[in-house]
């Protein structure tokens, strides 16, 4: 993309918030949102769906929601310019697909290996994000859009279509992985990597194209991976982020009324920590039964548990490896930023929000999500 087409595209995104905020009275809206995710995906229907009902609710139905689920408008790689364009309104998008457009906010989803609880991880992606990384929001704004949360899942485990008890089962094997830091983790245990696209991942174990898939538990039953999986190791083994649930088109945005825009910041910070907890962590708790019933669960061996924090300890240097090849400027200092901030949400700012779950929403609203986000351009 030409910084030519990035300035237009800058350009068109601020008169279209012009217009639409020169009004005196905020319009009404409907919005289309957009997902290749099926709708009966736990993470979709225990935070998703909620997470949109509560903005009809904050803002007292000026604002709702038309969901239209499971790729029959938006392809996990068509998101982005389908928000920016204005085939929908808002969507799912996962920022790993789009170097080129984003190069500062796609590196996001190269911090799995930070990440080892999924409520402190949910924090910490969205400081990384809004705070560690500068360049980010610039890079959506520029797309024509605002991302409300950033997402973190449950603790990823290995799934095979075969018992599995420790590392020496693994040796060999194919594992579906989502992303590069998962596909360094495959390898680290001598599998052989194979990235494979989340609505893939049944058929690509069906076919044998791979033995194993590294993915949450929940993702079992929202994938349809319940009558092939055989074995599991359920040791965590990082957690994926860099997607954004909901990213609303600038054009949407600026036509939702400055104080409803407020009210769903709000809700967004005030979501998170229910958004995780159901979407992922209950919904995790609620397959692990079923799982059980048809397949073997392991703790992985010792070997496997050594392994995890040599992997760990590198991926600060994996991460500043693609910060430089996105041309992130200093990109050293910017892993172990990152870093620092995820060391933080798990050391410091966990322990304090088991004391008292409201923490969370505090430290998201005066440390995290940034003022600007409720403004529209001009």
């Amino acid at each position: 993309m030409t910084r030519l087409t990035t300035l237009r595209r800058g350009l068109a995104a601020a008169a279209i918030c012009l217009a639409a905020t020169a009004g005196t009275a905020a319009e009404a809206a409907t919005l289309t949102y957009g997902s290749p995710v099926p709708e009966q995906a736990l993470f979709n229907r225990e935070g998703v769906v909620p997470f949109l009902k509560g903005i009809e609710r904050v803002t007292e139905g000026r604002v709702t929601f038309r969901g239209l689920f499971g790729g029959t408008v938006v392809k996990m790689p068509t998101v982005l310019p389908s928000i920016r364009d204005g085939v929908v309104n808002a969507g799912f998008v996962v920022l790993a697909f789009y170097p080129s457009d984003l190069p500062h906010a796609s590196v996001m989803s190269e911090l799995t290996g930070f990440g080892i609880d999924p409520v402190a991880a949910m924090g910490a992606i969205n400081e990384a994000f809004f705070q560690g990384c500068p360049d980010c929001l610039d890079e959506m704004r520029r797309e024509g859009q605002i991302p409300l949360f950033l997402n973190a899942t449950a603790p990823m485990a290995m799934q095979c279509t075969g018992p599995v008890a420790g590392k020496a089962d693994l040796q060999g094997r194919r594992v579906s992985v989502i992303g590069s830091p998962e596909a360094r983790w495959a390898e680290a245990l001598g599998m052989i990597p194979v990235t494979t696209s989340i609505t893939d991942l049944l058929i690509s174990l069906q076919t044998t194209k791979t033995d194993c898939a590294l993915v949450p538990l929940s993702w079992a039953q929202s994938y349809g991976l319940t009558d092939v999986v055989k074995g599991v190791i359920d040791m965590p083994q990082g957690i994926v982020g860099g997607a954004v649930p909901v990213s609303v088109s600038l054009d949407a945005w600026c036509r939702i009324g400055e104080a409803d825009r407020k009210a769903i910041l709000a809700h967004a910070a005030a979501s998170a920590l229910p958004y995780v907890q159901k979407a992922y962590i209950d919904a995790d708790a609620m397959v692990r039964p079923k799982l059980e019933a048809v397949a073997t669960f392991s703790g992985g061996d010792a070997a496997m548990q050594a392994a995890w924090p040599a992997y760990q300890a590198g991926e600060v240097k994996a991460l500043a490896a693609r910060a430089a090849a996105r041309g992130i400027a200093e990109p050293d200092a910017f892993a172990e930023r990152i870093a620092g901030i995820y060391r933080k949400w798990h050391e410091d700012y966990l322990p304090k929000i088991k004391a008292d779950p409201a923490e969370m929403t505090r430290l998201l609203t005066e440390t995290v999500l940034p003022e600007s986000l409720a403004a529209c351009p001009g």
